[in-house]
């Protein structure tokens, strides 16, 4: 999570917002995307070229909620805490102060795989990045098939004003 951290702060040094190719590199590093929407589908029948493009727009929605705000090199980041909860899974508890602002606790859940450990999911105030987003699927399942919902997501990522709402 530091390295993380670390690495959008450099990456903006020079300039902001940096290269959005070279976030996501950072992001694609450092989330499992593919078992990200695997979890978000849930129970959903889905095809893989479905699960691939979900995972890409949830990498790029996490792409543009890093380029929503500069990070300053004044934040104060800390990780508080490491708990295992499983054999192959973290809870890394952190907090940032950003410079000026009020403090944010978040958790984020690690898992270890082939491609080392990556986040599967985020907890701001006990709450389920993951699980919010597949109620917000499972909900939206009711009306539409799943392509549609898909393509929503994807209007909605590409939207300019996404990122402030999120």
């Amino acid at each position: 999570m530091r390295r993380l951290h670390d690495d959008i702060v450099a990456a903006g040094t020079t300039r902001w917002p940096p290269e959005p190719a070279a976030i996501s590199r950072l992001v694609r590093a450092s989330f499992d995307l593919p078992s990200i929407a695997r979890a978000v589908l849930g129970t959903a029948a889905a095809t893989e070229p479905q699960r691939d493009r979900l995972a890409d727009i949830i990498g790029e929605g996490i792409v543009r909620q890093v380029l929503h705000r500069r990070p300053d090199a004044r934040d104060l980041f800390h990780i508080i805490e490491t708990r295992a909860i499983g054999p192959a899974e973290w809870l890394v508890f952190t907090r940032v102060v950003p410079a000026g602002q009020a403090e944010v606790t978040l958790a984020w859940r690690l898992r270890a795989g082939p491609a080392g450990l990556r986040v599967v999911d985020m907890l701001r105030d006990g709450v389920s990045a993951v699980i919010t987003r597949q109620q917000d699927i499972k909900a939206a399942l009711r009306t539409r098939d799943l392509e549609a919902v898909i393509d929503e997501l994807a209007r909605q990522a590409a939207s300019p004003d996404r990122a402030a709402q999120q």
